[in-house]
């Protein structure tokens, strides 16, 4: 299997459309709005300030997996920490290394723009990602997120 990592295009909005619905089902049991996510996957991929995705597609460029990454400024480390989010990987390409290359992409990016940390949030009842991503590097953290959200 051969699969190749790059950035979005507006071409690939419906596909990462309904790869964030599945995600949303699968690990939350949550019903997402399709055209609020598709406005939302949009604006990420038509402006770099905010963020970029990165997909993973295979020899037939179809695409397989994706994730996002989004910035925060530190002020105490004067740089940026980059988070990710958004992860999705196809059933079918589970287990077969497609997160690891998306994951490395994301550090090669992160190591030329003298970005500090990578962080990321789960979902506490996600072992299976918690699992993947303590063998992928990451530690759990000292911090706890909080949320915020009738605005």
């Amino acid at each position: 299997m051969s699969i190749h990592i790059r950035f979005a295009t507006e071409d690939d909005l419906s596909v990462l459309t309904g790869f964030q619905l599945k995600m949303a089902e699968e690990t939350e049991g949550l019903q997402l709005e399709e055209e609020v996510v598709a406005h939302g996957v949009l604006h990420l991929i038509n402006d770099r300030n905010k963020g970029f995705y990165l997909v993973a597609a295979n020899n037939n460029q179809d695409i397989v997996g994706c994730l996002i990454v989004t910035y925060e400024w530190s002020d105490w480390r004067n740089g940026w920490i980059w988070w990710i989010g958004s992860l999705y990987v196809e059933k079918a390409y589970r287990q077969q290394g497609v997160f690891r290359l998306l994951l490395d992409k994301v550090l090669e990016l992160a190591r030329a723009g003298d970005v500090k940390a990578l962080r990321l949030y789960v979902d506490e009842e996600n072992l299976a990602a918690r699992s993947a991503y303590l063998r992928s590097g990451f530690k759990f953290s000292s911090y706890q997120v909080f949320e915020y959200e009738d605005l």
